[in-house]
């Protein structure tokens, strides 16, 4: 029975540092950039157009429409108040909204690793959510083929969506990883990450000069 004791003890000390293995969050894969569909030049689409006023062609559908099939769709919450109580923390939420609508929070800016204040209403505004992708880059790199349901989706996919501050987001505008990083270092993972995913999701031209800004900003992760 002793050596069975010890036999087992020393076991144990064998198994412990891997206690709680299984139940630990797995690390996202490297995106592997070879499975991205990379083109020599990207062509000016014409026919693009947000507008969903008479006489537009509301070329994404409705703004932050919740009739999509994505993650979040039809949840009886907008897509622009589904990210804001994803990306804030803090957050308070207006009364009789099904707990919708957010009117305050606080941001912790993945671009820029600045801290800012939000409360609904206020001028000027000082985060908006930024499509990653950005619509008219999508729409000159396949999307402008596609079915309207799926242009709706991109616009309103969560993993497309991020808030940040609006300075940076207008900076940001349509331009991709060829043109734009995030100003802080300490986003370069997040962002590259999150386009990578988009762009793969939904087979979106990217340049070689796309793949080689991602590559970089992937050996921060």
């Amino acid at each position: 029975m002793v050596t069975t004791g010890r036999a087992l003890a020393a076991l144990l000390l064998v198994l412990a540092p891997l206690a709680g293995c299984g139940t630990a969050p797995a690390e996202s894969p490297v995106p592997d950039l070879s499975r991205l569909r990379v083109v020599a030049v990207v062509d000016d689409v014409g026919g693009y157009d947000r507008a969903c006023s008479r006489g537009h062609s509301c070329s994404f559908g409705a703004p932050w429409t919740d009739d999509v099939s994505v993650a979040g769709g039809k949840n009886g919450c907008g897509g622009r108040d589904d990210t804001l109580r994803r990306d804030l923390q803090n957050v308070t939420l207006k009364p009789g909204t099904h707990g919708c609508v957010v009117t305050a929070g606080e941001l912790h800016d993945p671009y820029t690793g600045r801290v800012v204040e939000y409360r609904r209403g206020s001028t000027p505004q000082l985060i908006e959510v930024d499509h990653i992708f950005g619509l008219h880059a999508i729409w000159n790199r396949g999307a402008a083929s596609w079915p309207q349901a799926r242009r709706t989706n991109v616009a309103n996919d969560p993993r497309n969506l991020l808030t940040t501050t609006s300075s940076v987001n207008e900076s940001k505008s349509d331009r991709t990883p060829q043109d734009w990083q995030p100003p802080a270092r300490a986003g370069w993972c997040t962002y590259a990450r999150r386009f990578y995913d988009v762009a793969l999701a939904y087979n979106l031209a990217v340049t070689a000069a796309d793949v080689q800004s991602l590559k970089t900003m992937l050996r921060t992760c």
